[in-house]
């Protein structure tokens, strides 16, 4: 006996408001005894982190359709091929599929065979909810030029003196595999050199125990979160990361044009009641002071699923492949 859930879209990929559609089927050589086929399908986003207060699911999708039901007082399916079609649609505010560290949101179809004096029958098949995502309309904020200054005085008892790092984007609103190019200008006012520049793509995700009527931004600051902390969690995993060891000596201002390649497939910046994700790049400048060395500076960005996001770049998108510049190039104009 075999049991399969086929179906239509053999990408098993779907957009928020499409139908879903396809059919069970089940293969036996032998009469089956059987009162009816229940056919499910659900879509659900869960948390679970440790403690009572901690766990809770929240219903995007529920429905059910009887694919057979035993007539006459026959509980018996034949022998040979039972075929039953199913069809239903996704919500337009379906968020898409996705696993975390405290959590998922998960859609699938069930299929549940009903036997007598035995244990229920049942197989599973998940499919994927992705999001389609214009990002001129929903994040015009992140397709404009943007600047972030961050300084630091090193040294702890004794002061080393001030070193700056300045980045400068284009836009910051992406598509899984394009490459981000940022202008980073590293400015030493201190009495140390700059040895290191380190950047990390990360995608972190936020989590509720219990669905929000308003939604946390991580295009903001994931921990402006108003709910108490043993409600909620935040995951972090570092995707891409690179070193670039520039010698800054004291006194001199130093351009490095970086380039970040994102992964192909990369899943689009979400937010839905219980879970959201977003990313962040992290860039971190290392002088040669024994403490209070270490200065960070980090962007947001967006990521999205939309080609029409490129539409109003700016012109101030730096061209050149990631190099160390030891002469200062010409000056930078947004």
């Amino acid at each position: 006996m075999s049991v399969n859930i086929v179906f239509s879209n053999p990408s098993k990929t779907y957009l928020p408001g499409d139908y879903v559609s396809g059919k069970v089927l089940l293969t036996t050589k032998d009469p089956i005894s059987a009162r009816y086929m229940e056919i499910t399908w659900k879509g659900e986003s869960k948390c679970n982190f440790g403690g009572s207060e901690s766990s809770n699911v929240q219903r995007h999708l529920a429905g059910t359709f009887m694919g057979w039901i035993a007539k006459d007082g026959v509980d018996t399916i034949p022998a040979g091929t039972l075929k039953s079609r199913f069809r239903f649609r996704l919500p337009e505010n379906s968020p898409p599929s996705f696993c975390g560290m405290f959590g998922e949101i998960e859609y699938s179809v069930t299929v549940e065979f009903d036997r007598p004096w035995r244990l229920k029958l049942k197989m599973m098949n998940t499919f994927r909810v992705v999001q389609k995502t214009n990002l001129t309309l929903s994040e015009p904020k992140m397709m404009k030029y943007a600047e972030f200054v961050k300084s630091k005085n090193s040294g702890t008892i004794f002061k080393d003196g001030l070193f700056l790092l300045k980045l400068h984007f284009s836009k910051r609103a992406f598509l899984a595999g394009e490459t981000i190019r940022a202008l980073a200008i590293m400015e030493n006012h201190s009495t140390k050199p700059i040895i290191n520049l380190r950047f990390e793509l990360i995608q972190q995700s936020h989590y509720h125990s219990r669905p929000q009527k308003s939604l946390c931004s991580l295009n903001d600051c994931h921990s402006d979160c108003p709910i108490e902390s043993k409600y909620r969690r935040d995951g972090e995993t570092v995707l891409r990361g690179a070193n670039y060891s520039c010698d800054v000596a004291p006194g001199e201002v130093k351009y490095i044009n970086v380039e970040i390649d994102l992964p192909n497939g990369l899943p689009p910046t979400f937010e839905s009641p219980m879970i959201s994700m977003g990313y962040l790049l992290g860039f971190t400048l290392r002088n040669g002071s024994l403490t209070g060395n270490r200065l960070a500076c980090n962007a947001r960005i967006v990521v999205g699923s939309e080609e029409t996001i490129d539409e109003m770049v700016d012109e101030c998108e730096p061209t050149k492949k990631s190099q160390c510049l030891t002469a200062s190039p010409p000056p930078y104009h947004p």
